[in-house]
């Protein structure tokens, strides 16, 4: 969308295609409206599903190299999502390709590329990012993506630990924050880029740390507190939210140690006090559905716990819910298993 002078009015450029191969079912996706026009029951509407994007990313990334091509595919990669994704991305992207008359995606394929996709990473990325993770970061990563890509039998996807807790009865906190901190602490996190921030110790005193941002969590007793590494030491320490006084991403880049779950599932509601049930409730409309008396039944895994739900539309989105152990789980958007007739 581009919005010209204040005087002029909006516009919206549409690209169409006629000739592209859809490989997978289109999935009914909500739409995203943190507004108060927000139409009773929300707003669906179809779209790719999420192998379908991921090798539709892939393939350009083969095609052009472009820096948001590689910015977008190792993204995709990093995601709690991606983990049991392989083997379906593969096949959707092997068709694809066939269907392109171009061969399946290598490294090889890229190497030629890489310093004119280098050269070109500030120029079409910066103005679009809060700030600018090193190309280095994200090309070192192809590898390991590709390795995973070809052989996801023999290399199964990373699952780093999570953060280990400093307190009992923490409970993640799923979304983005509304809160420019917020927003910009979790931006850093998906990017893994370092954060210096200050903030106001026990005794009122600030002062500036240099930290690894891993995850967003709720106390028991209903504080909002930041989980992350201090460097150089790297200890693991709680920071609560309502103590940080400013934050600056660093260009500072980092290999996470453990499980970075600052993952966008709607607004964070801010509250010192508030109780962790209101904490963790996400103002979004109900998605379930009567029990159907027949037809197809889809089954979706969640990414985070591996929890299996089955639905009567085939609609990727999970409500919230609760892991094996009992606690809150943030993963919202389920990866497809199977169907049942």
């Amino acid at each position: 969308m581009g919005f010209g002078s204040k005087h002029s009015m909006p516009k919206i450029k549409l690209d169409l295609t006629a000739d592209e191969l859809l490989v997978e079912e289109p999935v009914m996706t909500a739409v995203r409206h943190d507004y108060s026009d927000l139409p009773d029951g929300g707003i669906e509407i179809q779209s790719y599903s999420y192998a379908e994007v991921f090798a539709e990313k892939i393939r350009a990334l083969k095609e052009r190299t472009r820096p948001r091509d590689l910015y977008d595919v190792v993204n995709f990669y990093r995601r709690p999502e991606s983990a049991d994704v392989a083997p379906q991305v593969k096949t959707v992207l092997t068709r694809k390709c066939a269907f392109k008359n171009i061969t399946f995606p290598t490294l090889p394929d890229l190497d030629s590329h890489k310093d004119q996709c280098a050269t070109g990473w500030k120029d079409q990325l910066a103005h679009q990012l809060q700030a600018l993770p090193p190309f280095d970061s994200f090309w070192n990563e192809l590898p390991t993506f590709f390795a995973w890509l070809d052989n996801p039998e023999e290399i199964p996807a990373t699952l780093l630990p999570a953060i280990a807790l400093l307190q009992e009865g923490e409970a993640i906190a799923s979304g983005t924050g509304q809160l420019s901190t917020l927003n910009r602490i979790r931006f850093a996190a998906v990017n893994r880029l370092c954060v210096e921030m200050v903030y106001r110790k026990d005794n009122g005193q600030q002062t500036t740390y240099l930290i690894e941002p891993y995850s967003l969590r709720f106390t028991a007793e209903g504080n909002m507190v930041m989980y992350a590494v201090k460097l150089p030491a790297g200890e693991i320490r709680s920071f609560r939210t309502d103590r940080i006084i400013s934050t600056k991403i660093a260009e500072q880049a980092f290999t996470p140690r453990f499980s970075i779950d600052f993952i966008p599932e709607g607004p964070i509601h801010h509250s010192a006090r508030q109780s962790t049930a209101q904490s963790l409730k996400i103002p979004r409309r109900s998605t379930r559905t009567p029990k159907p008396r027949g037809g197809p039944r889809y089954v979706f895994t969640c990414p985070i716990c591996r929890k299996s739900f089955t639905k009567s539309t085939n609609n990727s989105h999970l409500n919230a819910h609760k892991n094996r152990q009992g606690t809150q789980c943030s993963g919202r958007t389920g990866i497809y298993k199977t169907t049942k007739y």
